[in-house]
């Protein structure tokens, strides 16, 4: 059953998610009978002015059906043996079996069928000893087989009352299986989401952050000696500040607007050289070598690299001695990127860091391997990622 047929066959019998337990209804439908059989087999008894012997016979059997719901096979049992005993001394029994009936379908609705089928054959066999010897009738008389007949049909709808149950239960406890399911999935969702979230910040910010830092370093050391170049420090820094502001309500547009493309406006590896551009004028001796890439990369591949990039060289810069070198290149099933940059004398943050994080959580994305290692004095930053896996995880 798909998940639409399930919820619309749990809003049937449960609309506020709940199974209603058919069987107490019955239960209650039962005692009601009880009362009334009870009732008109003391008007009987009055009647027919029995002696106590009925009296107490029918007293037992009252109580033994009111401890039906606790006790159904012993009631049962009970309730047919007392109505042999009422037909053994001349009392109308009609009542009685209509008792031992109810406490048949009873067994049925909350015990095992195995049981539910002993108590049958003996009830059924009690009415039909008790047609023949107090009633009168012949062996296959029809009320004779009637009685059995009748028997069987009480026990089957108990059985069936209680295969109804265990199936409601069992849609009731897939539901809740599925809402769990849902919930966790959610749950789990909002959590990549906010990673996404906060990788994206945090690529957005770091690299502008890290030329707000550098301008601001020379326009202090220029301040009074060259105002000029100050000047031109502040203006770095302000347009650096602009592009924070502008990388940020761009992410938040995506996140109020539900209809808003999410990668129409963020980089593109067709910015890597303006990117490039930037950390040089930082001070970074950048050695650049960069293939013509394909065309038809994925948007995820696209963006992923351009912040691979831009988070490696932001961590050359802040740790390096100041030079670094980069290569892009593709195959026409992989592309790979390569950041090699001497270590500095501040430690390198090769384990840890969110950016570090960043970037292994990026490729983990479009299916993509990352090797970060210090080797020879050098660290290196190294991507590779499958274009054809993702080129046909993407397509539509």
């Amino acid at each position: 059953m798909e998940n639409g047929g399930l919820s619309s066959t749990m809003m049937h019998y449960f609309p506020r998610g709940q199974p209603v337990d058919l069987r107490l209804w019955i239960e209650i439908l039962f005692d009601a009978i009880g009362v009334a059989s009870v009732g008109l087999a003391l008007r009987g008894l009055a009647l027919e002015s029995s002696g106590a012997v009925g009296y107490i016979i029918l007293g037992i059997a009252a109580v033994a059906f009111a401890a039906r719901r606790w006790l159904p096979l012993t009631s049962v049992t009970a309730t047919a043996a007392l109505s042999l005993a009422a037909a053994a001394v001349g009392q109308n029994s009609i009542w009685m079996w209509l008792l031992t009936q109810a406490c048949l379908v009873t067994v049925g609705m909350w015990r095992r069928r195995r049981t539910a089928l002993v108590a049958c054959v003996t009830v059924g066999s009690g009415m039909y000893i008790s047609a023949i010897w107090a009633d009168g009738q012949l062996p296959l008389a029809p009320y004779s087989l009637l009685t059995m007949a009748w028997t069987a049909c009480m026990a089957v709808t108990g059985i069936a009352i209680r295969l109804h149950h265990d199936y409601i239960w069992s849609l009731h406890e897939r539901a809740l299986a599925l809402e769990h399911d849902q919930a966790r999935d959610l749950r789990q969702k909002v959590i990549e989401e906010r990673i996404r979230i906060a990788r994206d910040l945090h690529d957005a910010v770091a690299h502008n952050v890290t030329v707000i830092s550098v301008h601001a370093g020379s326009a202090e050391r220029q301040l009074d000696r060259d105002p000029a170049r100050a000047r031109a420090s502040l203006v770095e820094i302000r347009d650096a500040a602009r592009s924070i502001i502008t990388e940020i309500e761009e992410v938040l547009r995506i996140l109020r607007d539900d209809q808003s493309p999410l990668l129409t406006s963020l980089p593109r590896l067709a910015e890597l050289e303006g990117l490039v551009q930037t950390y040089r004028e930082l001070g970074l001796d950048l050695v650049t070598e960069i293939q013509h890439l394909p065309e038809d990369i994925p948007e995820t591949v696209d963006l992923a690299i351009y912040r691979l990039v831009q988070e490696g060289l932001t961590n050359a810069h802040r740790h390096g001695s100041g030079t670094a070198t980069l290569k892009v290149w593709s195959t026409p099933d992989e592309l790979f990127v390569e950041i090699v940059n001497p270590v500095g004398q501040s430690p390198s943050p090769h384990t840890t860091g969110w950016g570090l994080i960043g970037m292994r959580e990026r490729m983990a994305s479009v299916d993509g391997t990352l090797l970060l290692a210090t080797k020879n004095g050098s660290y290196t930053v190294r991507a590779e990622i499958p274009l054809a896996r993702v080129t046909r995880r993407d397509r539509p």
